[in-house]
């Protein structure tokens, strides 16, 4: 189809000013975004380049949560796909082709015929791919989609890629009843002999050609002004959100200059980095995360979806103050379990703006009551528990350590085991277990502090580095080859985030060295008969990525191993993390109980714990059940010390 001149100038007057308003848009976004602080993102460009082509063009992460409950990830691939290669088909053909009077160039070029064939394709796959999109999205809406989902954005974005890829088949065959070509698009062979046999004629062929051919053109100038403006601009800014992902593990708080003047956390906009904008920016609405954290599952206010409309919203307005009180009422009900983090398409961390705000509320001194008597008991006497310090771990009557001595391992007790009697058995457990297999090993008692790692994540900054320097300093001062801890918080904060303080430490978990023990023979254990159920917790399993040796453990004394429903790295919180534990009043059903609920059909004899937090909140919901289970709640150095030989 030849364009006739002033048909051309106004097709490069509504392109070039479609690219305009979209340009200023976008130019307009980003100066925004600029405001944000300012991370170091441009190391590893090696793995970043990797992570980015797994990412975008494979769609690695859309692809891995495809199951027959939601083939909502299959559905992503064929339109990104299929959005991708029908935008190239346009810009070849229609942009480049009938807009510079190029067409019959590309159109008679082999190096070209693969695009036709490709497109027509591709065009045959996204109708009923946005008609199932359309379909979940408008009438059977998963839950997780409200309340941010804007069905009109979308219905306009449907119809749009509908008409391009209707105009597509169209087109094509319309062309090849006219003029004929050795490329024929699938379906445009069928059209073209349907249009013969229907006996139309070669000019109303031609006027319907230009009728479609402008309606292609209106549709795409349309999309190209209207997506920077609307809620779905993923496809633009996600592949730099993917780009400069943060090579920090989402275990580690990122660390603080305490002596740079800086306001802590996040009580403005311009607070955050502007990493944290470009995550907002692109975000699909997906609610994968929203569907993943147990806060919002048990109905608290919590919604890390929300979280990143929220900040969105800020990123566009010219209100840049966070209101505190609405903050608080959503964050503190974070548990810090990660969960947000892992399920994300787009590598957002929904969880680490959550932190930045609690920082926010803790700098201008908004706490809940419960969290805010947890931080001053631990800034007076470094446990959560109010306890004298001078009486932390006296009940365990377990070795003390001496700097002139040599030890396998300090044992690093935690607050939990050095004051809770519930807690204390797992302790006790532990020890029996260590001096069973002939383990040198001392503890600090009360040289050793609360590692701080619920009072980093509340948003005590200043506390918890204070802790941190503390414990790295005493741990210095003696001679040993590992710290062995039962707590995976301990375990998270010793082996990762003390690293950003010079504390250097070789950490072990007590399910891996138990595990150690029983490999090298060192204990050996009788074969149960009970029904053990083992219960992964975030910081061990998600955070840590330690999941067989608990298993490895228990396999041996167990009649059968069995496994909650969601299990490893989709394990759900018990509702401890994150400061959760110390909370006055907590809204809605307890974590724990609902944990607890997923075994009601199918229970075990023992629920087994490799973590002291773990342990108390579902030895407290097996208690406020409404059908008290049969089952018990145990760790599993309890389980090995029980079935020892």
């Amino acid at each position: 189809m030849e364009l006739s001149t002033l048909e051309r100038a106004v097709f490069w007057i509504l392109l070039a000013g479609a690219a305009v308003i979209s340009a200023a848009k976008v130019a307009w976004t980003l100066s925004r975004v600029r405001r944000g602080r300012d991370p170091d993102l441009m190391d590893k460009l090696r793995s970043r380049l990797r992570k980015t082509l797994l990412y975008v063009p494979l769609q690695i992460s859309n692809l891995e949560s495809v199951s027959l409950r939601d083939p909502s990830g299959l559905i992503h691939f064929i339109l990104f796909w299929g959005a991708l290669i029908l935008g190239s088909y346009f810009f070849v053909f229609l942009v480049l082709g009938d807009g510079l009077g190029l067409s019959a160039f590309f159109r008679e070029s082999a190096a070209f015929a693969w695009l036709l064939t490709a497109s027509g394709w591709v065009a045959i796959a996204l109708i009923p791919a946005m008609f199932f999109a359309a379909i979940r999205r408008l009438v059977k809406r998963p839950e997780r989609l409200g309340p941010e989902f804007d069905g009109a954005i979308f219905m306009v974005l449907t119809t749009g890629v509908f008409l391009l890829a209707a105009g597509a088949f169209v087109s094509e065959g319309l062309r090849a009843f006219l003029h004929g070509t050795g490329y024929h698009a699938p379906l445009a062979g069928s059209l073209s002999s349907w249009f013969g046999r229907s006996g139309i004629e070669a000019s109303f062929a031609h006027g319907l050609l230009r009728s479609v051919w402008w309606v292609q053109v209106g549709t795409l100038v349309g999309l190209l002004v209207y997506a920077p403006f609307s809620g779905h601009r993923h496809p633009f800014y996600g592949p730099f959100n993917i780009f400069f992902q943060l090579a920090r593990h989402p275990r580690c708080m990122a660390p603080v200059d305490l002596t740079s003047g800086k306001p802590l956390g996040a009580s403005k906009s311009e607070h955050l980095t502007w990493k944290q904008f470009l995550e907002a920016l692109s975000c699909t609405q997906c609610g994968r995360c929203q569907d993943a954290c147990p806060a919002y599952a048990t109905g608290k206010l919590l919604s890390p979806k929300a979280i990143l409309m929220g900040t969105k919203r800020k990123l566009e307005s010219t209100d840049n103050v966070f209101t505190l009180d609405k903050v608080s009422a959503y964050v503190f009900s974070c548990t810090a379990c990660g969960a947000c983090v892992a399920v994300c398409p787009m590598t957002n961390r929904p969880m680490e703006l959550i932190m930045e705000l609690k920082r926010g509320l803790v700098y201008e001194g908004v706490y809940e009551a419960g969290q805010q008597r947890a931080l001053k008991r631990v800034s007076r006497d470094y446990n959560p528990f109010g306890r004298r310090w001078n009486q932390r771990g006296e009940s365990l009557r377990l070795k003390q350590a001496r700097e002139d001595e040599h030890y396998d391992c300090i044992y690093w007790i935690g607050c939990l085991a050095a004051f809770d009697d519930t807690v204390r058995r797992i302790a006790e457990s532990t020890a029996s277990i260590l001096r069973a297999a002939g383990v040198n090993f001392a503890v600090l008692g009360v040289k050793e502090a609360c590692c701080g790692d619920f009072v980093r994540r509340l948003g005590d900054e200043g506390l918890f580095q204070k802790l941190a320097e503390m414990n790295i300093e005493t741990l210095k001062g003696y001679d040993f080859d590992f710290i062995l801890t039962h707590c995976p918080h301990c375990f998270n904060v010793l082996s990762n985030e003390y690293k950003q303080f010079g504390g250097n430490f070789k950490v072990v978990h007590h399910s891996q060295f138990i595990e150690q023990l029983m490999n090298q023979g060192q204990i050996k254990t009788s074969v149960g008969k009970e029904k053990i159920v083992f219960h992964d917790p975030c910081y061990l399993g998600r955070f840590n990525e330690i999941y067989e040796s608990p298993r490895n453990v228990l396999t041996p004394i167990a009649g059968q191993l069995m496994e909650f429903p969601s299990n490893h790295a989709q394990s759900v919180c018990c509702g401890a993390g994150g400061g959760h534990v110390w909370m006055e009043e907590e809204i809605g059903e307890k974590m724990s109980v609902r944990r607890l609920r997923e075994i009601s059909k199918n229970p075990p004899d023992v629920v087994a714990t490799a973590c002291p937090f773990c342990l108390m909140m579902l030895q407290e919901a097996s208690l406020i059940l409404d059908d008290q289970p049969a089952f018990r709640i145990a760790d599993l150095s309890e389980l090995i010390e029980n079935n020892m030989q």
